[in-house]
């Protein structure tokens, strides 16, 4: 997979929330920037039905537990600024919002 031949991609960072079903419930990829010591985490996500249980919050500290782990000073995450449920988790982990940024469409 052209994914785990990418710059900064260890297969240890990917923590996923199983259920008894087999079915991945709340997963996150872990990058690192090894030279500056920065994490960042993307994607991140959770199934519908799955969401508000907890489990993005436990996959989520198990990559932060990892990054830090392997020396990461820093780690960062992004969403979109009207992600309400995303943001409000980000912050509740100890995330800050560093900056905003727009995003620009035109439709053809």
């Amino acid at each position: 997979m052209r994914l785990m031949r990418l710059p900064g991609y260890h297969r240890d960072l990917d923590v996923v929330a199983v259920t008894q079903d087999g079915i991945v419930a709340s997963y996150e990829n872990g990058w690192i920037d090894q030279v500056n010591r920065t994490g960042d985490f993307g994607p991140v996500g959770a199934l519908p039905a799955h969401r508000r249980q907890g489990l993005t919050r436990a996959v989520l500290l198990e990559g932060l537990r990892r990054m830090q782990a392997l020396g990461m000073d820093r780690v960062c995450v992004s969403t979109g600024e009207s992600n309400t449920p995303a943001l409000r988790l980000y912050q509740s982990l100890g995330f800050e919002i560093v900056n905003r940024y727009f995003a620009y469409a035109k439709m053809v």
